[in-house]
């Protein structure tokens, strides 16, 4: 195949195969990287509170990336990690809600279980998973520092 000539026709549908098949290994690798960093995100917010505070070890997060029980284990992280914030911030004396960000969480959680049957709930879910991703990360800040982003002058608020 490679001495004599070559013909587009054979040539073509592998071609078209080769690049369909790469470009999928590319977006899924890309979203496992994505994925990777967001989940180092809760960790880093459950390594920040209290052991007493905590409704989950750190490194039970990690679940979240085994393909059918990650799923499940996505609505569990939300649950957990917002409850350990908020019981963080009780016992910091930080004012805020009993769990942070649980419901934008499980919205998130939603949407993206409803992707399969809604399509058009994918990206919504996104949206409301990069905002909470957000809202994690900023109150991770909160218990590292002790200091809101939008208000460095205040210390202890949310």
């Amino acid at each position: 195949m490679f001495f004599g000539t070559w013909n587009a026709s054979e040539i073509m549908p592998q071609l078209a195969t080769g690049m369909l098949f790469g470009s999928v290994l590319l977006v899924m690798f890309s979203v496992l990287i994505v994925k990777v960093f967001y989940l180092m995100t809760l960790s880093r917010a459950l390594k920040n509170c209290s052991p007493q505070a905590r409704k989950s070890y750190p490194g039970m997060i990690w679940l979240e990336l085994i393909p059918v029980i990650g799923v499940v284990w996505s609505f569990v992280n939300v649950i957990q990690v917002s409850g350990s914030i908020g019981n963080e911030f009780r016992r910091r004396n930080i004012a805020s809600e009993d769990s942070p960000s649980i419901m934008l969480g499980i919205i998130a959680c939603i949407l993206g279980v409803g992707t399969a049957v809604f399509p058009f709930a994918g990206v919504a879910g996104v949206i409301c998973w990069i905002i909470y991703w957000m809202k994690i990360s900023d109150y991770c800040h909160i218990l590292r520092t002790g200091v809101h982003y939008n208000n460095p002058q205040q210390p202890n608020c949310c």
